[in-house]
């Protein structure tokens, strides 16, 4: 079968004799179209499909062009074809697949550029090859292609790993040079993971934990390290050392306060005595703030989620003088709504507020010197603690008469002054921290007023930290001096219970009124502490330290039950001018063994001591005084493997 199309083509002049007679139309030309057999067919078997299959492009040269940080991949081909390619992470290594081409050869090359170990290219099919770029404990990062008239560019990009260093010895280092148990917290993880209070930092920390007293608003937090807690509410003295930008936090009724604009977290376990101006027993939480910039920084952040939940954040930051004077500015507000029902008052109760700002300065005259001072001012306005009968049957709904209130406001300031020097380094620490607790809850948990709690705390802290240690520079022996001073007042304005007429006859009291206790403490404590750090050979540091601290404390306690019209009646006699010392010398000694670039072991052994305390809330004098001493033991493993499922960290520790 033959299929003829026909088509009207017009003709040129030179062909048709008669076109000069406008009478005579032009005569049609007959065209014959090819037929089907003069058409190619698609191969249908193996052998004419590689026949009619492009050759692979033969590779005859690869040329590596490194530069500051990244690398160009050229590829050549012998007739200048132009390649494709493909680029995938594979594991630990970046991988570029380059269908249609052979190498004539494998190729590689060892450390072409810092970040990477190796580049090898090999024939991974007949017609087809792959270049394997491998990172050095890590993966490059980015990888671009590039088509070129003679054949394929491969840009590899690598970016530093962001090398996170701690302060947890009073010098930079990295984590795993670090012989203490130690949970760092970095930006980004603190952005990724919304941090922004310190049960959220527990909740990303092992052996750490955080939580409210109540699901509304908290005037008083739980926490513990290892099992050293503050459990016993009854002392105002923590186990814990908390310090935010150097300033140290007390009392869990101060610690739950929102934490913003974040550099790094770091959460030690064990003792800490020797390296630190304020001693602890369990450990230290050591909060690190984003610093003043010498570029233009604006940030800015806001989220929104259930219960009305609203989160605003901003921050700024730039330098007055180029590379001399920087200042930070950083807020946040943050909202939300009550997450319970109280039927009786017919209202959601349990909201949350709070608003904070603060503003650092920092002045580097020259490159020894830098000079920062910081205040931080926040103010924290929630409804009142959530308590409710455990018989409830939604403990999300129920019926009290009273929803009561919290406030929590924190003023903090510190003055850093730095000297960084070729011979030693010294460092001068002067905070004040000023807080004030107000609040007031529901006690009895039912729709008939029979109580309510009560309370009002303040306390205004002065620390004075000096310290000297060995310049950035010392290898085999380094070492740290210092001297710390402590004045801490800490007053119980009320704490106490109001009982209504209802609640004082169900209780058997002959009157209604308000039981209450208010008290004044004092304490001052002055502390010298230094530690030695000697490595006799490369794999073995041996470490020594001591502190000797000497504390005062005094207390003015009364304990009452006010009758109205009647006046105070007093529950047990005044305590006025109570004082006791405490003097402690505490030791610190240990080892640590490095057995290859990532994995260590050490050993600790050292004396640990609570804070001097005097327990308003004791009846009888004699029993205002709680010194435990107590002995630590600590053996640990660390391994910081390139791959992140073999890095661990084991410790075994014992406090007796």
């Amino acid at each position: 079968m033959s299929l003829i199309l026909t088509a009207l083509l017009p003709t040129s002049t030179s062909a048709n004799p008669v076109s000069n007679s406008p009478d005579l139309p032009s005569p049609p030309h007959l065209l014959t179209p090819p037929h089907l057999k003069d058409f190619q067919h698609p191969a249908t078997t193996v052998k004419n499909w590689l026949a009619q299959a492009p050759m692979p492009a033969t590779i005859t040269n690869i040329r590596l062009n490194p530069g500051d940080g990244e690398i160009e991949i050229v590829i050549e081909t012998a007739d200048g074809q132009t390649l494709q390619g493909e680029v995938k992470q594979e594991s630990d290594r970046l991988v570029v697949t380059i269908p249609n081409a052979q190498l004539q050869s494998a190729f590689r090359q060892n450390n072409p550029l810092k970040g990477i170990t190796s580049i090898i290219a090999t024939n991974i099919t007949p017609t087809s090859f792959q270049v394997a770029i491998a990172g050095e404990n890590r993966v490059p990062l980015e990888g671009d292609i590039l088509a070129s008239n003679a054949g394929l560019t491969v840009s590899v990009f690598t970016e530093p790993e962001e090398e996170i260093t701690v302060t947890a010895e009073k010098r930079e280092d990295t984590p795993q040079n670090v012989p203490i148990s130690i949970t760092v917290l970095p930006r980004q993880q603190l952005e990724d993971a919304q941090i922004d209070s310190l049960q959220s930092i527990a909740n990303n920390t092992p052996n750490f934990t955080f939580f409210r007293g109540s699901a509304g608003a908290s005037y008083f937090n739980f926490y513990s390290i290892r099992g050293l807690s503050n459990f016993n509410f009854l002392s105002p003295q923590d186990n814990v050392a908390f310090y935010v930008d150097d300033v140290p936090y007390d009392y869990a009724g101060f610690l739950d306060g929102i934490l913003f604009d974040l550099e790094q977290v770091e959460v030690l376990r064990g003792p800490q005595s020797t390296l630190y101006g304020r001693s602890s027993q369990g450990g230290v939480v050591n909060i690190i703030s984003r610093r003043p910039t010498n570029k233009p920084e604006i940030r800015a952040a806001a989220s929104y989620g259930n219960y009305n939940a609203r989160n605003l954040q901003l921050s700024l930051s730039d330098a007055v003088l180029p590379d001399q004077l920087f200042f930070r500015l950083a807020g946040i507000y943050k909202a939300r709504d009550g997450i319970a029902e109280n039927t009786f008052l017919n209202r959601d109760v349990g909201a949350r507020s709070g608003l904070a700002g603060r503003a650092e300065i920092l002045w580097t005259p020259s490159r020894e010197w830098s000079i920062s001072f910081n205040s931080t001012l926040s103010a924290d306005d929630d409804g009142g603690p959530i308590f409710v009968s455990r018989d409830t049957p939604n403990p999300f709904k129920f019926a009290q008469d009273f929803e009561g209130f919290h406030r929590l406001d924190n003023n903090t300031q510190a003055l850093k002054i730095a000297y960084d020097g070729a011979g030693f380094q010294a460092v001068s620490v002067t905070t004040r921290r000023s807080g004030k607790q107000d609040f007031a809850s529901e006690s009895d948990f039912t729709e008939v007023d029979l109580f309510r709690g009560i309370g009002a705390f303040d306390t205004t802290v002065w620390t004075q930290e000096i310290r000297f240690q060995s310049p950035k520079t010392a290898d085999r022996f380094r070492w740290v001096v210092g001297s710390y001073f402590e004045s801490r007042e800490f007053n119980t304005l009320r704490d106490g219970l109001v009982v209504s007429d209802l609640g004082a006859a169900f209780s058997g009291l002959p009157f209604a009124g308000t039981s209450n206790i208010s008290a004044e403490q004092q304490r001052y404590t002055y502390a010298a502490f230094g530690q030695l750090d000697y490595q006799p050979i490369e794999p073995l540091t041996l470490f020594a330290g001591v502190r000797y601290e000497s504390s005062r404390a005094e207390l003015a306690r009364r304990r009452i039950f006010t009758v109205p019209g009647f006046g105070d009646v007093p529950l047990s006699p005044e305590v006025r001018g109570l004082e006791e010392k405490s003097d402690e010398l505490i030791p610190r000694f240990g080892a640590q063994y490095r057995f290859n670039p990532n994995v260590i072991a050490y050993g600790t052994i050292a004396s640990t001591m609570a804070h001097l305390n005097l327990l308003i809330y004791s009846s009888v004098p004699m029993e205002c005084i709680l010194i435990p001493v107590s002995q630590y033991l600590a053996m640990a493993l660390k391994n910081s493997s390139t791959l992140p499922t073999l890095r661990h960290s084991v410790t075994a520790s014992r406090n007796h």
